[in-house]
């Protein structure tokens, strides 16, 4: 190659190069730090944000994007349903304080500080321990736990599901007892004891052996005069709303309709199947992932459709009433059992809180 055209050659490798510009030569010398693509949130101290148990924090994280002026939660990372002890559910200050009142054998106190973690915060532990002690205390006053193990159960925790089945409507009674008038809420027993089988694959196959025997042999009776379609010659029909009871005709029917108010159970299943089951996993993964109730807007419908937050002036008579000591005459306080079955309009007899938890 000739001198000439090594010249030639060089121009244009100079061409090729053209000169910063001012401003982007300032910016080289500068150290431009990179934009955070997440933010690993921590625990929240206070008490009302619901701070994740001791148990997952080692496992979970709540991932953060920085999205314009504002964050936006995107994932929650190795979150494990099917843990269903306290560590699941995140524990309040309140929790704390009662379990280690219960250490000390306060227990009016411990019921206390259990009964203010429920009803302001939302803790689900507490809605648990509530109820458990007030059983050891006040065990014949259902009425007054009753609304606290239907909050856990709506938030998914499957204890509060056992209790309420065992303890409120016990699925072992199927049968009317006519000495008291009674019979217990099977039907709405059944269908916790579903949503407890659906958050629970390890559940024992008695119990799912056991619910479909059940119901296999609630459709082969009638349930008010116990004649059955075989041994009696009788044509069952089952509730034209829920499916679940059946009857030798209408007379049965009506009875249970109206003067055993499956009416108000039958209408409190409807509420449970069109605004629970289809938001069941979504409400309980909402709790375990620590989101303020207030704005888990399928929870707050929920709890407004089955009354749970109705004002305690509606009830407070009621209560009043229904706490007659069993020392007393007792002659004008009805049989509490009773009340844990809906009103006729498918809400509860007494609410929780009025305050959005």
């Amino acid at each position: 190659m000739g001198r000439k055209q090594k010249l030639r050659e060089e121009k244009r490798k100079i061409k090729k190069k053209p000169p910063l510009s001012v401003a982007a030569t300032a910016t080289v010398s500068k150290t431009v730090p990179p934009a955070p693509a997440a933010i690993i949130v921590p625990p929240s101290s206070d008490d009302h944000q619901f701070p994740k148990s001791s148990t997952n924090e080692q496992t979970e994280s709540i991932v953060i994007t920085n999205v314009g002026a504002g964050l936006l939660r995107v994932t929650v990372t190795d979150l494990d349903l099917a843990n269903d002890s306290h560590n699941a559910f995140p524990n309040s200050y309140f929790q704390k304080v009662g379990a280690g009142l219960l250490k000390l054998n306060l227990f009016d106190s411990a019921l206390d500080a259990f009964k203010r973690g429920a009803a302001e915060t939302g803790c689900v532990p507490c809605m648990l321990e509530y109820a458990m002690l007030h059983i050891h205390k006040q065990g014949n006053m259902i009425h007054l736990r009753f609304p606290w193990l239907l909050e856990g159960a709506i938030r998914g925790h499957t204890d509060c599901m056992s209790l309420l089945n065992n303890t409120c409507y016990n699925l072992d009674d199927t049968e009317y007892n006519e000495e008291f008038k009674h019979i217990n809420a099977v039907a709405l027993g059944h269908y916790w004891a579903r949503i407890l089988i659906s958050m629970n694959p390890d559940m024992h196959l008695t119990t799912i052996e056991m619910r479909k025997n059940l119901k296999k042999e609630i459709g082969t009776v009638c349930l008010i005069c116990a004649r059955t379609d075989l041994d009696d010659d009788v044509t069952l029909v089952a509730c034209g709303k829920c499916g679940y009871y059946y009857y030798c005709g209408k007379e049965c029917q009506l009875k249970h309709w109206y003067e055993l108010n499956h009416l108000g159970e039958c209408r409190q299943l409807q509420i449970l199947n069109e605004y629970h089951k289809p938001y069941a996993k979504r409400i309980r993964k909402a709790i375990i992932c620590g989101d303020d109730p207030k704005h888990i807007p399928e929870l707050q419908t929920l709890r407004t459709k089955l009354g749970l937050n109705r004002p305690k002036e509606d009830y407070k008579e009621l209560v009043e009433l229904l706490n007659t000591d069993d020392d007393d005459d007792g002659s004008n306080r009805p049989n509490r059992y009773e009340y844990l079955v809906a009103t006729r309009k498918g809400t509860v007899h007494i609410g929780s809180t009025p305050e959005s938890i």
